[in-house]
């Protein structure tokens, strides 16, 4: 699908969010409509954008990770040691 990913300035937090986020937070990651001007994202799917990031550069990390993750950990069945 396309349009999964994100990476935007919190502008509100739902009632059962946990303290992780604030409004004004600088964050990226998954979420669904993300072609919108605005979304809703689940918390575990989000992550703070490091300050030396732009937008544009933290709004491609999530697909790379979602790639890699699943081509070592899911198919190839990577483990520790």
């Amino acid at each position: 699908n396309l349009g999964l990913e994100f990476s935007g300035i919190v502008t509100g937090l739902g009632l059962t969010a946990s303290h992780t986020f604030n409004i004004g937070d600088h964050v990226f990651g998954f979420a669904n409509h993300c072609f919108s001007s605005q979304i809703i994202a689940h918390q575990h799917f989000v992550v703070k954008k490091p300050s030396h990031l732009s937008h544009t550069d933290a709004v491609s990390l999530p697909i790379v990770f979602a790639t890699v993750y699943a081509g070592l950990i899911v198919k190839a069945q990577l483990k520790r040691g």
